[in-house]
């Protein structure tokens, strides 16, 4: 059984490259992508995925060698519609979260994703020299006369 999906392409440039890159990341092995037709196809659960990317819009089929109803293949699209429906806008400004591990770094590159900018995270476990060397404060040493 087979079942067409479109959903809004909204994505251009580097933020196709980085949301292709992370359904790689996402789905594993299984992801292949040509570059030269934009189109490409994967596997995820019991469906097959085969998809071509236009300007506006992506257009997948879904198909299953088990039976399944049009229902089942609903997740998929929501999957690919939270992926290429994102709408990345420019802003002149750029913001800035730093913090050491657990001060709530990740959930502000979450919440700014979800507002449409553009937030790149660093993964945790730099070297422990950066780390030593954001956290010492040399203070100057004064001298009393």
């Amino acid at each position: 059984m087979r079942v067409r999906v479109s959903v809004p392409n909204r994505l251009r440039g580097h933020f196709l490259d980085a949301t292709l890159r992370r359904m790689a990341n996402l789905i594993g092995k299984t992801f292949v992508h040509s570059n030269e037709l934009q189109s490409g196809e994967f596997e995820i659960g019991k469906f097959h995925v085969s998809y071509v990317i236009r300007p506006d819009v992506l257009d997948a089929e879904i198909s299953s060698d088990r039976l399944f109803t049009p229902a089942d293949a609903s997740f998929v699209k929501v999957f690919l519609t939270q992926l290429f429906s994102f709408e990345y806008r420019h802003y002149p400004f750029k913001i800035f979260g730093i913090g050491l591990p657990r001060t709530g770094t990740t959930s502000l590159a979450v919440a700014l994703r979800r507002l449409g900018i553009f937030a790149c995270t660093t993964p945790h476990g730099w070297p422990p020299e950066w780390q030593e060397r954001s956290i010492a404060v040399k203070r100057p040493t004064t001298t009393t006369r």
